[in-house]
């Protein structure tokens, strides 16, 4: 897959050196949604193509995602599995998407990063200033706990291998 897309900017006269970092980074985070939300598209349009007689297309459904380049909405196409009989999205399947996800790996793991080392409303700040969007600071919490539970049982499961099998006396 190829796209193409360009991106053309107005410098304003007489502007200084912050001011022109300040306006680059906007219009570079802006192009770069649009240039996801294109890439999408294709992708879907792709698929659904080489689909054709196993998934019979629905109506299309929005999605939002947080990103490295801040909130993301997209449309998807809903689908029915013809073996199946089941509904979803192909999109999703293809990228690995899974229901409800709400952000990318790296804005989760960039919040956890951040939640470790500044109280949740500090982290929702620095990552707002990162992403240009703003998660709430509920929500990176909720995702501590998620993680925190998979530790801790990946780290039961290590314990019960490991002393598990011993007999007792």
């Amino acid at each position: 897959m190829r796209i193409s897309e360009t991106l053309e900017l107005n410098i304003p006269d007489g502007i200084d050196i912050d001011k022109l970092e300040r306006y680059l980074a906007k219009e570079i985070k802006r192009f770069g949604k649009q240039v996801l939300g294109r890439v999408l598209e294709e992708i879907q349009t792709k698929k659904l193509e080489e689909a054709k007689g196993v998934v019979s297309r629905r109506e299309k459904v929005p999605r939002y995602l947080f990103s490295r380049l801040g909130l993301i909405r997209f449309e998807r196409h809903k689908v029915k599995y013809k073996e199946t009989g089941k509904f979803g999205f192909l999109l999703d399947d293809v990228l690995g998407l899974k229901p409800y996800q709400a952000a990318t790996r790296w804005v989760r793991q960039r919040a956890l990063e951040l939640a470790v080392e500044y109280p949740f409303r500090q982290a929702m700040s620095l990552l707002r200033h990162e992403i240009g969007d703003e998660i709430s600071h509920r929500t990176i919490h909720r995702w501590a706990q998620e993680e925190g539970k998979k530790l801790r049982e990946d780290e039961e499961a290590r314990q019960e291998a490991v002393f598990g099998r011993a007999e007792k006396v």
